[in-house]
């Protein structure tokens, strides 16, 4: 069996140390989800007032939901809003009631799937899809 010096298993304590903190920092750069964050945050009564106006839209109908598709913007919202009270989040649609301009509001979602309207972003809504029917009817954003 062979026997190391003291000085070499410092250099390899050390060698192993910097390699396993280079490949932590290179999984931890292509896992961590990338977004431009570029969406603007505004306030719950205003989140309110695009999601009414989007539900005055004739061409509104009520239809099972196959899936939902979300924008690397809207993605971006999410990760500058994420905390860890947070278990998740919802995406609603809206209309800019000024610019007439389709808007998603990004709202965080607690353990119990209520919306957290206490930070809520909007984006534009761009390739986005449709809210899953389990979404908060009891939420500030969607009340009527």
């Amino acid at each position: 069996m062979k026997t190391f010096s003291l000085r070499q298993l410092i250099v390899f304590a050390t060698l192993s140390f910097v390699a396993g903190a280079v490949i932590g920092i290179v999984a931890y750069e292509i896992l961590t989800p990338k977004g431009t964050g570029t969406g603007s945050t505004i306030s719950a009564p205003q989140a309110n007032s695009a999601f009414k106006t989007y539900m005055t839209k004739p061409e509104i109908i009520c239809d099972t939901i196959k899936g939902y598709n979300i924008t690397t913007e809207q993605v971006g919202v999410m990760y500058s809003m994420m905390s860890a009270s947070l278990k998740g989040f919802r995406i609603y649609h809206g209309v800019d009631p000024s610019t007439r301009q389709e808007i998603g509001i990004v709202v965080g979602v607690d353990l119990y799937g209520k919306d957290v309207a206490s930070r809520v972003g909007s984006t534009v809504w761009g390739a986005s899809g449709m809210c899953p029917i389990i979404c908060d009817v009891s939420s500030p954003i969607t009340s009527m």
